[in-house]
């Protein structure tokens, strides 16, 4: 992994986690509006609001879904990869038994990290070693994510994003996609326009 690499997929992941709730908005009713709490002017509150909206909530329930779709775009907003991370590191791990999408997300949230740190130049005081420790370990969280739930899309488009960046796992991205495709019929609210596009080029620009 070369910082290139983690600092072209930053953005690209930051998408992702904030999609990556979509399927579950899509099969339950709407609840009322989406929680407001990112739209106060302290994000350090905001965001505090919203990781404990997180922490309360089921990983698999809608309002969990807002909480991370909105805590995705404070992160950006502030540039704060460092504390993402971190956050999901400390849900995940507070779970008593493992769950697919928290997986997903904590996978997602290491390679933002890291991206954040080739960006901010902080690679080299970093460490490669601790770089590559967290490289592991989000491709080691993707798969866990896919052994407990195949089908989920957190884990299966965020997997295959992340391997288009990566070189030499085009043949890998190509395989979660074609695992994503046999979804289309029984699950027609995925958004696959983004799919269509992540196939057309390997990239979700």
């Amino acid at each position: 992994m070369n910082r290139k690499f983690f600092a072209k997929a930053t953005g690209i992941l930051a998408v992702l986690a904030a999609i990556s709730l979509t399927p579950i908005h899509a099969q339950q009713a709407t609840a009322g509006p989406a929680p407001q709490v990112a739209a106060q002017p302290n994000t350090a509150l905001a965001l505090g609001k919203l990781e404990f909206t997180m922490s309360q909530a089921e990983p698999d329930s809608k309002e969990f879904g807002m909480a991370v779709s909105e805590y995705w775009k404070l992160i950006t907003e502030s540039n704060d990869g460092s504390r993402a991370y971190n956050f999901f590191r400390a849900l995940t791990a507070e779970q008593k038994a493992p769950n697919a999408t928290l997986l997903a997300m904590r996978a997602s949230a290491a390679c933002y990290y890291v991206g954040w740190l080739a960006q901010a130049n902080l690679m080299d005081a970093f460490g490669q070693t601790r770089v590559a420790q967290i490289d592991a370990q989000a491709h080691a969280d993707f798969d866990a994510a896919l052994k407990l739930d195949p089908e989920n899309f957190s884990a299966l488009y965020g997997y295959a994003i992340y391997e288009g960046y990566r070189p030499g796992a085009q043949a890998h991205q190509k395989e979660l996609l074609a695992r994503l495709d046999a979804l289309r019929t029984s699950r027609p609210y995925y958004p696959w326009a983004l799919v269509d596009t992540l196939e057309k080029t390997g990239k979700p620009e």
